[in-house]
């Protein structure tokens, strides 16, 4: 008579995997000197575990989906991974110096535009016994420039 079909939506949670590089490595069959091996593939953060996968739901959980690093550490270790959220802090760190010149390359373009839309807003910066005042940036290129930089500084001096 024919076939009644149904659809159910499932949650399978995220896993993680250890991907193993194995590099071989040649050396003189005689006196077993002068060896050699490959290099390891290129990572997101030198001779640092996470892989690019990682790499960007660290970035995309904390900045895209506002989650303070203690509930990433938290999800992590519900998974079966304790990640500590100081070692999160440190990658968050190296993956920004990575895309460093990406954004200075933004900035730079933006500010080649005739329009260039602006705004600041003042935050509450800890330093050494003492909470001061300092800026965030937002700059806005025109159609031509079409980039969205943020940017810090420490009074309302534009950053360079």
């Amino acid at each position: 008579m024919g076939v009644e079909t149904s659809q159910q939506i499932e949650f399978i949670p995220a896993v993680f995997k250890v991907i193993e590089h194995q590099r071989v490595q040649y050396a003189c069959k005689s006196c077993q000197e002068n060896v050699a091996i490959a290099p390891k593939p290129p990572q997101p953060i030198e001779k640092g575990l996470p892989g690019p996968g990682l790499c960007s739901y660290v970035v995309l959980s904390k900045f895209g989906d506002h989650l303070p690093l203690y509930r990433e550490e938290d999800l992590f270790s519900r998974i079966g991974w304790l990640i500590r959220r100081s070692t999160i802090c440190d990658w968050l760190y190296e993956l920004g110096m990575l895309v460093q010149p990406l954004v200075m390359r933004m900035k730079h373009l933006v500010l080649q535009s005739s329009v260039i839309h602006t705004d600041d807003t003042k935050i509450k910066m800890l330093d050494i016994g003492i909470c001061r005042e300092a800026q965030f940036w937002l700059y806005q290129g025109d159609w031509l420039h079409p980039y969205v930089v943020f940017d810090f500084t420490l009074d309302r001096t534009l950053g360079k």
